[in-house]
């Protein structure tokens, strides 16, 4: 991910969540990811809202302040960011030249004919102890806030899957076949 910047200055995220999920319509025909597979989401260098998106800024605890570029937010709401990874693999390819014709999104519940292999969907919710406004903008694309320049725009991040792959596929069985939430254990939670 890259770092969110305030006047210049690095904000770390004061909470981080990971989860896993399926958009599947078929949960059960959801497969682990191999051992090594790369997964890019976003771009880097995007500067404006063209395409869809698979992120969102937003306020936490403040409706309808979801928006792709950074939200500013109320008095004693901080900054979240969501995104969301492809969940439909290639089945033959850990990588790619872009890092990301390998992948795909699915939609509807279902995987495109070229992205056959349906995988967990993993997103990365991140909250920071700021408000947003002028001044912020992430290490990656250009500009600031205050000259709606899109520099939220360039929010992205990647993951290489260093899972043990017995683990992972029985909480995929455990947990997204059944469609049941599952706590950090790995176990259904109560």
């Amino acid at each position: 991910m890259p770092s969110l910047l305030e006047n210049d200055v690095a904000i770390e995220p004061e909470q981080a969540t990971f989860y896993y999920a399926t958009a599947n319509a078929v949960p059960g025909s959801l497969r682990p990811f191999p051992p090594g597979l790369r997964i890019l989401a976003g771009t880097p260098t995007r500067t404006g809202p063209d395409g869809p998106s698979r992120y969102k800024w937003s306020c936490r605890g403040a409706g309808n302040s979801s928006t792709a570029d950074f939200a500013i937010c109320p008095a004693g709401h901080e900054l979240e960011l969501l995104l969301r990874f492809p969940d439909c693999w290639n089945g033959r390819d850990l990588d790619s030249a872009d890092h990301k014709a390998h992948m795909a999104y699915g939609d509807g519940g279902e995987c495109p004919a070229s992205h056959p292999v349906a995988v967990p969907r993993l997103e990365f919710k991140l909250r920071y102890p700021t408000s947003g406004g002028p001044g912020i903008r992430l290490a990656t694309g250009s500009g600031v806030h205050a000259s709606h320049t899109g520099s939220g725009y360039s929010a992205h991040g990647d993951v290489l899957n260093a899972w043990l792959p017995g683990t992972l596929e029985a909480r995929i069985e455990r947990c997204l076949w059944r469609e049941v939430k599952c706590g950090e254990d790995g176990l259904p939670a109560n």
